[in-house]
């Protein structure tokens, strides 16, 4: 969670310049100011150039979410928004079917009208509740929509500071009417946003629930490939393969076999032209033998169990290795590295995850790195692939056995074939069929989790 104590830190990973006890951010292309007064604990923003805080609950320290919205402030401007366009807390007069209260942020378009309302929340159980209330009754950010009508697009947003970095995560539902839908559903008689946004905040979330499924996006506003103003790409591309952080590792799951099979993706890759790693030129190596320490002292080291789900996490607690810098170069993980464990239970022989951290790290000697050649493979097709149930069935059947322990030497994982599309287009076009089934999924699980919540709900009713 952001708070006082790592919000200047935060600040300078964004670009802020510190000056004393202010830190601040200029943005020339739309000539704006933010600062920070960390001796009187206060958030400015550039009201000078027509910025509007209509309440001042936002402005100070006094609570962890106004953090959370002076970052989405920051991204807003990034991304061009004009600070004319911005309003936080706008208060509206309460009418039929409102509820009052405040939005934390309000962009408008070029003609003064609502565009876009954000509803900040601090990351963890916070955003996750609220999001949960919305699937099941619309929450806050319904209530809004009901409020400004004129409103096309709601999101619920969040941002974390987790392993030095800045985490956001966001959803957005748009307001805006299907027109096509609408008229292939008309003998049902759909209820459209249009009509809906006249009636009641139920009438909106029965909108949304009956006529649009709940349909909701994870992408739209901020991402580099969309201009500000324009809200509501949700094409994904090989951008969205994140790292893990070592927090959000827990609550996701990357289980591509599982994906494949449900989906029939794996009949698509597999019956493409094989090549072996070997063939590939795919350079191999064994990671370093040497004595770990749990005193931090060297550099952090990893280890089976640090692979969860195809990816390399640091759980801050890993152990460390001594050794001079010039040995140390030899054995340093970059970004797109993939790791395999050779040798372990037959169960644990073959985990494959990528790498992609920032920070010094190297790999234990049971590790097996494969530094893939980018003009032959992209690094996140051939994790995902060497995580496919065909894969690593494969390489355990390779594997030589012995009680309890199984090992698969680095000759042996060379050897294995793989599916290699001839360009990288067609690879990637796996990888983004892949985050896009994946992100499905995740909806549906949303979706489930707050049934799930409802049911309880009605449960403790009767008890």
């Amino acid at each position: 969670m952001i708070d006082k104590h790592n919000f200047k830190r935060l600040l300078t990973k964004l670009g802020f310049e510190e000056n004393g006890d202010v830190v601040s951010r200029y943005y020339p292309e739309i000539d704006a100011l933010l600062c920070v007064d960390f001796t009187k604990e206060r958030l400015i923003y550039p009201t000078n150039q027509g910025f509007t805080i209509s309440g001042e609950f936002t402005s100070g320290f006094t609570q962890n979410e106004n953090f959370v919205v002076f970052e989405c402030v920051h991204r807003l401007l990034e991304k061009g928004y004009k600070p004319q366009h911005i309003e936080l807390e706008p208060k509206w007069t309460v009418g039929h079917g409102a509820s009052g209260g405040r939005a934390d942020i309000m962009v408008k378009d070029y003609y003064d009208k609502s565009l876009l309302l954000i509803e900040c929340k601090t990351a963890g159980r916070e955003f996750d509740y609220e999001w949960k209330q919305t699937l099941i009754n619309g929450g806050q950010i319904l209530s809004y929509a009901k409020q400004a009508e004129s409103t096309q697009f709601i999101a619920l947003y969040t941002s974390d500071f987790v392993d030095d970095e800045v985490k956001t995560d966001y959803y957005i539902i748009s307001l805006k009417d299907n027109e096509k839908l609408l008229e292939e559903l008309s003998d049902k008689e759909p209820l459209s946003y249009e009509k809906a946004k006249q009636l009641d905040k139920e009438d909106i979330y029965k909108a949304w629930k009956e006529t649009y499924a709940l349909d909701y996006a994870t992408k739209g506003i901020f991402e580099n490939d969309i201009p500000a103003y324009e809200i509501g790409n949700t094409k994904y591309s090989l951008t969205d393969l994140n790292s893990v952080s070592s927090k959000d590792i827990q609550g996701k799951y990357h289980q591509f076999a599982t994906i494949l099979r449900q989906h029939n993706v794996s009949g698509l890759v597999f019956s493409l032209p094989q090549k072996t790693i070997e063939q590939l030129e795919l350079d191999v190596q064994y990671g370093i033998n040497e004595g770990m320490n749990t005193k931090s002292t060297g550099f952090k080291i990893f280890r089976m169990n640090e692979i969860k789900q195809g990816y390399m996490y640091d759980n801050g607690d890993m152990k460390h290795v001594d050794m001079l810098h010039e040995e140390f170069s030899k054995y340093k993980l970059e970004k797109g590295d993939v790791l395999f464990n050779r040798t372990n239970s037959i169960e644990h022989v073959g985990k494959t995850g990528i790498f992609n951290l920032d920070g010094d790290y190297c790999f234990a000697s049971y590790l097996i790195r494969i530094k893939n050649d980018r003009t032959k493979a992209l690094p996140e097709y051939v994790n995902l692939l060497m995580n496919s149930e065909q894969f690593q069935s494969y390489a355990k059947s390779r594997a030589s056995k012995a009680i309890h322990q199984a090992n698969i030497n680095a000759t042996i994982m060379k050897s294995i074939p793989i599916p290699i599309p001839d360009s990288f287009e067609e690879q990637e076009k796996y990888v983004v069929q892949f985050l896009e089934i994946e992100n499905k999924i995740n909806k549906a699980q949303e979706i489930i989790d707050g049934i799930a919540k409802r049911k309880e709900d009605v449960i403790q009713m009767y008890l």
